[in-house]
């Protein structure tokens, strides 16, 4: 991994990728800790999400640095959802049979519509106002509650880019304020119906701070200062993240809104060799399918668990739900998610140069 120099704009943050994956394993346990009424499991792992936000504004705007004249939003947005697409799809096709078969073993009314309709605006990354509670509302994706930051992360690349002519320092620090005064005034939101407006500013908030961090950052050398801040920082985090005591509002808006953002502009320019170097690449290319799987293969794992056993397992399932969702999402990556966005992006530059020849044919 080299410098962050303005010439290289696309240049690979390792040590981003290994904060990334460790946020992933983080929000995993969050979230086992709340299914199977583990109080003191990674109570502050929902601030993964706020986490993966600054790393994706930070990184977007790293590679897209020099792309801004001569990309549409049209093209942008596609490639987004090519990036982002599989795994959802994926995430639906596991999550769907199980409640249709819960609804239907535990005999519950809901009509059928109800579950096509959560399939369909599930595969078209659109919330779900109205879900009921049998198919997994009041999350607005009921069928994998985590999709709701994917929803907030198209959205914001979407004003992002749609916005990428205005100089990005001001801009970009406009509406970190902006949204870090909405999260300051209204609180941090977005997962469910009653509380979806405040993942707007959820998402602006640590997604423009990551934008501005690479504005700031780009002329950052590697030094032993920023290497030490990131040592510590990262240390930071995962006594944050995997803590069993909660932290306060206050607590939980300073790593959001400032050390953060920190770490990942101290990060941007640490320099990994060897096994941490490895680590790191294998922790990042797990995070994205760890963290959109995680929901659906809990649900069989602990559906299956509770209608053999007839009541729930916390050992053997947490044992057998790290495993299996560690073991499928590196399958996942290799053998579906990485091939089907290479086909997306062969068909999409088909159709890109093909439209390109049409157009300099008609001149």
């Amino acid at each position: 991994m080299g410098t962050p120099a303005p010439s290289k704009p696309t240049t690979h943050c390792v040590a981003l990728d290994g904060i990334r994956g460790i946020a992933a394993l983080s929000v995993l346990l969050f979230h086992l800790g709340r299914w199977l009424d583990i109080p003191f499991l990674a109570v502050n792992g929902g601030l993964s999400v706020d986490t993966f936000f600054t790393l994706s504004g930070y990184v977007l705007a790293r590679a897209y640095a020099r792309r801004t004249r001569n990309m549409s939003v049209t093209e942008f947005m596609a490639l987004r959802v090519i990036r982002l697409l599989p795994i959802i799809l994926l995430s639906i096709v596991i999550s769907a049979p199980y409640v249709l078969a819960r609804n239907y073993l535990l005999s519950t009314e809901t009509q059928s519509a109800t579950i096509v309709l959560a399939i369909m605006l599930g595969i078209l990354n659109i919330p779900y106002f109205n879900a009921p509670p049998q198919i997994g509302g009041p999350q607005i994706f009921p069928l994998n509650g985590p999709q709701f930051s994917l929803f907030f992360e198209l959205a914001a690349n979407y004003v992002w880019w749609l916005l990428r002519f205005i100089d990005q320092t001001y801009l970009a620090l406009g509406l970190y304020v902006l949204s870090s005064a909405a999260v300051i005034r209204f609180g941090i939101g977005g997962d469910t119906a009653d509380n979806f407006l405040l993942g707007f500013a959820h998402v602006g908030s640590s997604f423009f701070v990551g934008v501005l961090v690479y504005q700031v950052g780009r002329a950052m050398r590697p030094s032993r200062a920023n290497a030490f801040l990131f040592v510590a920082l990262s240390g930071v985090m995962i006594a944050i993240l995997f803590s069993s005591f909660e932290l306060t509002l206050q607590e939980r808006l300073a790593w959001k809104l400032v050390l953060a953002p920190l770490l990942v502009l101290s990060g941007s320019v640490v320099t990994l060799q060897g096994l941490p170097k490895r680590a790191s690449r294998v922790l990042g290319d797990l995070s994205y399918p760890v963290y959109a799987l995680h929901y659906p293969i809990f649900c069989w794992i602990n559906g299956i668990y509770q209608k053999v056993t007839g009541s729930r397992g916390i050992v053997l399932e947490c044992a057998t739900f790290l495993v299996a969702t560690i073991a499928v999402s590196y399958l996942v990556l290799r053998y579906y998610d990485e091939p089907a966005r290479r086909y997306l992006s062969d068909v999409f530059a088909s159709i890109k140069a093909s439209r390109s020849g049409r157009a300099e044919y008609g001149r």
